[in-house]
């Protein structure tokens, strides 16, 4: 007899050697008498019998339970794995519904699917999805493929469309493209190389398989041989240890590796990788090409190097430098010491030179204290022109966009002014104006003390609400944030007209460390309102109930819209009540109401910590995945300053 045990069985086992799926869902039990689609129901039913397979708007629900079901059961399926409490989610989220609504109408048999990976961890894991910010995964007669398309309604609805056709298949795995390396043999196989790629994976990850197939195509399709190799590192302890959880993509160059930045798709690794294999800096003849490079390029700065000859030190330290920041700058090489704006006269004798030119947008000209190219006429290692770089790659006040704020402006501490930008002929002379208040203020601090930027206040209204900034208008222009050294964030929160003594008095503050972070807070319940094992925690009350807490605290970070925080509270509940925890204080706190301190930082949820009075600054995560009863119980036991007392039971 086949039971759902047994079709469970089947499909577990085809992911096993195949990319797993995902799917999204409809609040209705799925049996087909409430189904809105036919089609669906009738694939539903052959595969699940009487189940619960809930819709919301025509997109599954996708779980644990149902997930392989659903993948294999449709030929076609597009899923979203997401975290509900994401900004980001809940715009995509509607595009989503749309595009599920119009297919339903017209193509029943393609279904769309959503699953919060918070809630169902261990499937995210398997297929290597993050959840960082909302993705795409499609999936084709039970195997999986990226799908990096727009996210909106139409386009979505466009491509699925596209293929559904008979026409569409694909990509085929196209084995034997990449060469197979034996651990000893790596070394000796990339290290002559100009350009060599490694992926490291674990048939043990099915997230691997994926990788695999996309590289494999992207080879097929470069047709370059003797440069992409595989190795499986299963066997090789020390290689997972190394490297991480694979798959891991390694580009090697003369035998030093770079991480992989690229997308994980084949057409975008075989874009990543033919410009990779290019040369990392623009070869640029004469002033005219300069000039035209320039202008056309103002989304980063340019680093510019002249060199008698490419076989000096310096030539080789500028490629190493332009290989290792591909992506974050420009790098020209100019045929002939040509003076300019910002290269001076040089005398003949001089065989080289390095500088670093700013896009317009992030020149002040009436600042000069460092806000112009800076030449370097002294260079012994790569480290040396890195510092050289990073520091005057760094504009007195730079202009700092959401492409650009995790490279050329992950510096800390870093000051922010939010405010309304416009670099169109008719805001521009307004916005260097406001800059200008700025600027006068950070030309009196070096690089190397605090870093300056503006960024439009509009892009940024989740950092501001986080600093406690209220909107930008007419009579308050700009708004003044700093992201501290110490992860936490200070925020000037006046009515004054911003000045250049306000800028400075409030920088010299901070680096007086006379201001205190900003964090958003609930009002605290009285402990006698506080009736439960587990307290309620506010941010105001953050330093007395934990960090000058005499006890070890337990404590947990939840948001309302994550399930998975239900189960924790619940299991902290029971392991709290007993009270045979004796030296611990279990606390709660709800991070869409409050902000902890930058030492306990909260990447997802639920996120747990153990604070002794022994490590109060520094405390111990727990780092599981399964929040269990058992698993956190034999975390405390392993961590707690006092033992619990155990039950005649349990000894």
């Amino acid at each position: 007899m086949i039971t759902r045990k047994t079709i469970l069985g089947w499909f577990g086992l085809s992911f096993l050697v195949s990319l797993l799926p995902f799917a999204y869902c409809q609040s209705l039990h799925h049996h087909p008498d409430h189904l809105h689609n036919p089609v669906h129901a009738e694939i539903i039913t052959k595969h699940f019998g009487d189940t619960d397979v809930d819709f919301e708007h025509n997109v599954i629900i996708l779980t644990k339970d149902n997930f392989y079901h659903l993948v294999g059961a449709h030929e076609i399926l597009l899923a979203l794995f997401h975290v509900p409490w994401d900004p980001k989610y809940n715009e995509v989220l509607l595009e989503y519904e749309k595009a599920a609504t119009i297919l339903q109408k017209d193509h029943p048999s393609i279904c769309l699917g959503r699953m919060d990976v918070s809630e169902h961890p261990e499937i995210a894991k398997k297929l290597d999805v993050r959840g960082e910010e909302p993705q795409f995964m499609f999936f084709y007669k039970n195997r999986a493929y990226a799908f990096e398309h727009s996210s909106k309604a139409e386009a979505l609805v466009k491509e699925l469309i596209r293929r559904q056709e008979a026409a569409w298949y694909p990509p085929q795995n196209l084995p034997e493209h990449l060469i197979e390396l034996p651990k000893e043999d790596i070394e000796k196989r990339v290290s002559a190389k100009d350009f060599a790629v490694v992926l490291y994976y674990s048939f043990t990850r099915t997230s691997s398989y994926r990788i695999l197939m996309e590289l494999e195509n992207a080879v097929a399709t470069l047709n370059i041989s003797d440069t992409f190799f595989k190795v499986n590192v299963e066997p090789h302890k020390d290689l997972r240890n190394a490297l991480g959880i694979p798959p891991v993509i390694k580009v090697y160059r003369k035998g030093k590796s770079y991480d992989y930045k690229g997308p994980k798709t084949t057409k975008g690794m075989v874009n990543y990788f033919r410009k990779e294999m290019s040369p990392p800096f623009h070869r640029l003849l004469s002033s005219k090409e300069v000039e035209d490079f320039l202008k056309s390029h103002q989304d980063r700065p340019t680093v510019m190097g002249y060199f008698e000859n490419e076989k000096l030190p310096q030539f080789l330290l500028f490629t190493e430098a332009a290989n290792r920041l591909r992506g974050e700058l420009y790098f020209i090489m100019v045929k002939q010491f040509t003076p300019t704006t910002t290269w001076t006269e040089h005398l003949d004798a001089e065989k080289w030179r390095i500088g670093v030119i700013l896009p317009e947008k992030d020149s002040d000209p009436d600042i000069v204290g460092k806000d112009v190219t800076r030449l370097i006429n002294d260079l012994h290692s790569i480290e040396d022109l890195l510092k050289f770089i990073e520091l005057k790659a760094t504009p007195v006040v730079g202009y700092r966009t959401k492409r650009n704020k995790d490279t050329l402006y992950k510096r800390r501490p870093l000051l922010v002014g939010y405010m309304d930008i416009d670099w169109s002929s008719k805001g521009e002379k307004d916005t260097r104006f406001k800059r200008h208040r700025i600027a006068q203020a950070a030309v009196q601090y070096p690089v190397v003390q605090i870093t300056f930027a503006i960024s439009h206040a509009p892009d940024f209204k989740d950092e501001m609400q986080r600093f406690g900034l209220e909107d930008v208008n007419a009579d308050n222009e700009i708004r003044l944030g700093i992201f501290g050294s110490d992860n936490e964030m200070y925020s000037l929160r006046s009515n004054e007209r911003i000045t250049t003594s306000l800028v400075q008095q409030f920088v010299q503050d901070y680096l007086d460390g006379k201001l205190t972070p900003y964090y958003r807070s609930e009002e605290p319940l009285p402990d006698t309102e506080q009736n439960d094992a587990v307290k309620i925690l506010a941010a105001v009350d953050f330093k007395p109930k934990v960090l000058e807490s005499e006890k070890d605290v337990f404590v947990s970070f939840c948001h309302p819209l994550c399930k998975v925080c239900e189960t924790v509270e619940k299991n902290m509940l029971k392991i709290a009540e007993p009270k045979d925890y004796t030296s611990v204080e279990f606390l709660a706190m709800d991070t869409s109401l409050n902000d902890p301190p930058g030492t306990y930082p909260v990447p997802t949820y639920p996120t747990l910590y153990l604070a002794t009075p022994k490590n109060k600054t520094v405390p111990l995560k727990y780092t599981g995945k399964d929040f269990s009863l058992k698993e956190m119980r034999k975390f405390l036991d392993r961590h707690v300053s006092v033992p619990r007392t155990r039950a005649k039971t349990e000894l």
